[in-house]
């Protein structure tokens, strides 16, 4: 009852100076990372324009490259010619560049699209954190119906007993009363009993087991 109570108060005080603060300042936070995520996907969109430039222009060199040495390669020296030389460099910058290239390629959506997610899942968090702090008619409804149930049960406990709780708590004992004597009669039909003092020497069942009438179960000695 208290705390339905407590919980309605609550919501028609509406939410403290001190709760209004912490939720707004967390959505300046969140918004503030948003922003970064998505202006961090563009610079890794730039960077990832960058590193393919870099690519199409190490393949034109090398391009070049294997024009000027194919004009020499008939020669029997071509291996010491400065051609030789120039196309083993631009072939090199060439496969550096196309590997600078696709590892950018590789992280630039992945990363950048995890990040934005996060980033908006967390402004939607605490949007949705604030909007909490300010009761809605559905709330409001809700915690008034907590509260008249509560309020039911405790006049319903306080209340006397009525006639028809009497006789329900009365059947109730009737039934205790009588499945009682069962498990009375039960444990007695389950009890061996002697009509003189003996030492049982042999027994023919075990715990457990169910017996006819007329079957011998233990046998006695010693009886005195």
């Amino acid at each position: 009852m208290a705390s339905a109570q407590a919980n309605y108060d609550k919501l028609l005080a509406g939410p403290t100076a001190a709760e209004l603060t912490a939720a707004q300042a967390n959505i300046k936070s969140t918004q503030a990372s948003y922003n970064a995520a998505v202006k961090s996907a563009g610079a890794a969109s730039t960077k990832l324009e960058s590193v393919r430039v870099a690519q199409e222009k190490a393949a034109a060199v090398l391009q070049q490259a294997q024009a000027e040495y194919d004009v020499v390669a008939w020669r029997a020296d071509v291996g010491r010619l400065p051609e030789a030389v120039e196309l083993q460099k631009a072939t090199l910058d060439y496969e550096q560049a196309t590997a600078n290239y696709e590892a950018q390629l590789a992280t630039t959506d992945s990363d950048a699209a995890s990040q934005i997610a996060t980033a908006a899942y967390q402004l939607a968090q605490a949007k949705s954190t604030l909007a909490k702090l300010y009761a809605r008619p559905e709330d409001l409804r809700s915690t008034q119906a907590s509260l008249d149930q509560a309020k039911a049960n405790l006049d319903k406990l306080s209340a006397p007993a009525t006639a028809t709780d009497l006789l329900i708590q009365q059947a109730a004992l009737t039934q205790a009363e009588q499945n009682l004597k069962q498990a009375q009669l039960n444990l007695g039909n389950a009890t061996l009993a002697a009509p003189f003092d003996a030492v049982v020497t042999a027994a023919h069942i075990v715990p457990g087991s169910f017996v006819n009438a007329g079957l011998g179960v233990v046998e006695p000695g010693g009886a005195e």
